[in-house]
């Protein structure tokens, strides 16, 4: 049996130390330590003085004397707003609100306005179409319609020139004789029958005179015995008269054609009727509008009447509004007097907070520190018994 089993003890491990061996990496590994735990306790300090150093201003003082300059500014400028203040209003009050203040019935787009220009294109347009008229080729027609293109082009000229001394838009106007106009075109697009005629009639004489020359050479072909002419010549005629046929069948056409082309002469009567009408309504309709202008002008007047005394009493409030605005700014600046007082009173009250902050702070950090050192300390002192103890144990 060894001498542990029998129970005697080694002289060797009666000098073995009852403290764990401190070597250069457990010193290195202390130092290190240390040096942390001295960067995290200066970096909590540090933060806890800065924080101390903002309870610490004269900011309250300085803020005060700042908005006492700025007071003294203010006043001089709303004295300059209220002496100064201009307005040129285009969209506060517009014209929808004013038609409906007014109960007015006429918009903008339906008056005259100052910068308009006379609108008279149109019948420099229907002029110009007369005058292409009097050069249409239909010669005939033209003789017949010369009167009446010469007095419509005297009246387009006595109405354009009232037009340049205007403002009025002749654009509606100017579309009253249109259809008149297009009629008087039509009509004289119409050609004459006889002249219609002319080359149907020449084809007919033609035919004719080749029909009568295919009887003549048939019947001296049938009198000298030269029968297989004459068949010849039989379905010549033949097919001539069926050409005449078809000569005459569109001779008929055409003289239908151009009666239909004559019933643009019927449509005279309705067109002028309708152009009277259309002339009549826009009189009418003028005559409505200037109606119209005048109730609109009296409910204007009336409320103009009406919107000179709510002035006259909106300047009179006006002006006590602005006197209890005056006791009310020179109230609100002695709240604000004790308002600031009260403030620095507080800013002395968070600098005794903030050192007291730090104080405490100071005293938790040794605090800490002492029982960091007192954990560890029992720690080493539990191994060291355990270690001595086992020692004890294998010795028993």
């Amino acid at each position: 049996m060894s001498a542990k089993e029998v129970g005697t003890v080694d002289p060797a491990d009666q000098q073995q130390p009852a403290v764990p061996e401190v070597t250069d990496i457990t010193l290195e590994a202390a130092r290190k330590q240390k040096i942390h735990n001295l960067k995290l306790k200066t970096a909590c300090l540090s933060n806890e003085e800065y924080v101390q150093d903002l309870h610490v201003s004269t900011w309250s003082e300085t803020q005060r004397q700042k908005l006492q300059t700025a007071h003294e500014k203010a006043h001089e400028l709303l004295a300059a707003v209220e002496g100064g203040t201009k307005w040129s209003l285009t969209e506060a009050y517009d014209i929808r609100k004013l038609m409906r203040v007014c109960g007015l019935e006429l918009s903008v787009r339906e008056l005259y306005k100052p910068e308009d220009k006379p609108q008279f294109m149109e019948i420099v347009a229907l002029k110009k179409t007369l005058n292409e008229l009097k050069q249409h080729h239909n010669k005939t027609r033209t003789v017949s319609f010369t009167g009446t293109i010469d007095n419509a082009i005297a009246k387009l000229e006595k109405i354009e020139d009232e037009l340049r001394r205007s403002q009025l838009d002749a654009s509606e106007m100017a579309q009253v004789p249109v259809a008149m106009l297009k009629n008087v075109e039509d009509c004289m697009n119409v050609t004459v029958v006889q002249t219609a005629l002319l080359g149907n009639e020449e084809q007919i004489k033609l035919q004719l005179e080749a029909i009568k020359k295919a009887s003549d050479i048939r019947n001296v072909a049938i009198a000298d015995g030269e029968m297989a002419i004459a068949e010849e010549q039989y379905y010549i005629k033949a097919q001539l008269l069926e050409h005449l046929v078809e000569l005459v069948a569109d001779k008929f056409r055409i003289i239908g054609q151009t009666e239909d082309e004559n019933k643009q002469f019927s449509k005279i009567h309705e067109v002028q009727k309708k152009s009277f009408q259309e002339a009549a309504a826009i009189k009418d309709a003028k005559r409505r509008l200037k109606q119209r202008c005048e109730d609109d002008l009296k409910s204007l007047h009336d409320t103009i009447q009406k919107a000179d005394l709510e002035d006259a009493e909106a300047m009179k409030r006006f002006a006590s509004q602005k006197e209890k605005s005056e006791r009310f700014i020179h109230e609100n600046l002695d709240k604000q007097d004790e308002a600031w007082r009260r403030i620095q009173e507080l800013e002395r009250v968070l600098q005794r907070l903030g050192t007291e902050r730090f104080e405490e702070v100071k005293r938790r950090i040794e605090e800490n520190d002492r029982e960091e050192k007192r954990k560890v300390e029992y720690q080493q002192f539990l191994d060291v018994c355990g270690q001595h103890k086992k020692l004890l144990e294998l010795s028993v």
